[in-house]
């Protein structure tokens, strides 16, 4: 149908705020209507997420690497469009590095790779 599909979105179902501006709108919306809703987008972003996702197996990326992964022995890092990539790791000292990654499995909202190898842009700036 020619439409965007998206591979990330911060979906959430409405609930006014006291003290906000829609607080004063009327919540004329069933609940069980948000959430048919929330599930049905959320459902579709995980399909199109996946899709995407998996379109990056076998590519190398440039990441910056955040921090240790809640998966034992990985560490997590992010792409420069913010896609998650965890990769085996327990070498603390690569936080806050920029490392290269080759994507080997997707799931819908993160990837997991292999690390190629530490990107020292110092050095590489230098020659």
């Amino acid at each position: 149908h020619g439409r965007f599909k998206y591979n990330m979105a911060y979906i959430a179902q409405y609930s006014p705020r006291p003290g906000a501006v829609s607080s004063k709108w009327a919540d004329d919306i069933p609940k069980e209507v948000k959430k048919e809703r929330y599930h049905k987008l959320t459902g579709e972003l995980m399909k199109h997420s996946l899709a995407y996702n998996k379109g990056l197996i076998g590519k190398t990326f440039n990441v910056l690497v955040r921090g240790e992964d809640r998966k034992t022995g990985y560490l997590s890092a992010l792409t420069e469009g913010r896609i998650i990539v965890r990769f085996a790791s327990e070498d603390k000292s690569l936080i806050g590095q920029f490392v290269q990654v080759r994507i080997t499995s997707a799931a819908p909202f993160s990837t997991e790779g292999e690390l190629v190898k530490v990107i020292d842009y110092i050095s590489e700036i230098n020659t």
